[in-house]
């Protein structure tokens, strides 16, 4: 049996429009990557958004991009698309060890994320223990059904491998 609260909220959220975007590498999705590469990722919304952007590298470690000292507080307009890392910001994202598959992960919300717990590195990003991190997170998506605001999410792979040196 549907209350009026929840009849209204309902009402309410479904005139929300739904949140759309789009993450990918300077050279498309699924690409592969050779030790000293420079790699652009470039992100675009249909709404103004805060932008959380997560990077998984080959062994598993979680790495906050944005927000972050280095990379701004993470708020985007709509309808354009962004660089990341912005020229300039003074971080370059170049390929190094661990090697394997990446992933960069983005989440989206028109209000600002939570200050997940994780541990602050010197670079200025967050590292976060996974389990924690998407514990965390599920319970900011679950809150976004229950409080009408907007959630999206998305990801990219990429491989990144050792430069081998050719033999004369």
């Amino acid at each position: 049996m549907t209350t009026t609260l929840d009849h209204i909220k309902n009402t309410v959220c479904s005139h929300i429009q739904p949140l759309e975007i789009e993450l990918t590498t300077h050279l498309g999705d699924k690409q592969t990557f050779i030790e000293g590469d420079y790699v652009t990722f470039l992100a675009s919304t249909n709404q103004d958004s805060y932008f959380l952007l997560m990077y998984k590298n080959a062994i598993g470690q979680i790495i906050q991009l944005i927000p972050s000292t280095k990379l701004g507080r993470g708020f985007y307009k709509a309808a354009y698309y962004f660089e990341i890392p912005d020229s300039r910001s003074g971080f370059i994202f170049q390929i190094s060890e661990p090697f394997g598959e990446e992933t960069i992960e983005l989440f989206a919300s028109n209000i600002h994320f939570p200050n997940f717990d994780g541990q602050i590195l010197e670079n200025g990003f967050k590292k976060h223990d996974p389990k924690s991190f998407y514990k965390q997170l599920q319970l900011f998506q679950q809150r976004s059904s229950q409080e009408c605001f907007s959630f999206q999410q998305t990801r990219t792979y990429f491989i990144s491998t050792e430069r081998l040196e050719s033999k004369p």
